[in-house]
């Protein structure tokens, strides 16, 4: 019970902070976390319902959202092959790819439905969720384990 009220509150502070901050995706380091704690089961859910809302919120062409969680999922799988999941060098590269794969799906979709996208405007996405992607990361970890697990065991 304690786990689904955790991932309630995140979906409501994603949404929340959406509006506040544009351009940056504040489920993609949950779904992350998500990931590392085994919890597929979770993950494949609530990438359904994050996903839903970050279509229909209709910041960015429909269907770049499920390009790119898709993306930045393979590559976590890939990566983990090599690298600890809760490693900061790790997170910092997933966090490049999410970045670089977020410009990516805007520019595949964008194209194929023939829209304009501002590119200076999805270049700064890029770049604030690039530098926010670990720090945000970072937050859900450090609560997720100081309140569910009741272990704090940081890198």
């Amino acid at each position: 019970m304690k786990e689904l009220c955790w991932w309630i509150f995140i979906t409501i502070l994603g949404v929340f902070f959406k509006d506040w901050l544009t351009g940056i995706d504040f489920f993609l380091p949950a779904l992350i976390l998500c990931y590392q704690k085994k919890n597929f089961f979770c993950a494949f859910f609530l990438g359904i319902i994050w996903i839903l809302i970050q279509e229909g919120s209709g910041d960015i062409p429909f269907g770049a959202t499920l390009l790119w969680y898709m993306a930045v999922s393979f590559f976590y799988f890939f990566l983990k092959q090599f690298l600890a999941t809760n490693n900061l060098i790790f997170i910092t590269i997933l966090s490049f790819i999410s970045s670089c794969s977020y410009y990516v799906s805007i520019w595949i979709i964008s194209s194929l439905q023939e829209i304009v996208v501002d590119q200076y405007l999805v270049y700064s996405y890029c770049i604030k969720q690039f530098f926010l992607f670990p720090v945000l990361w970072a937050i859900y970890f450090y609560l997720y384990h100081r309140i569910i697990s009741k272990k704090i065991n940081l890198f």
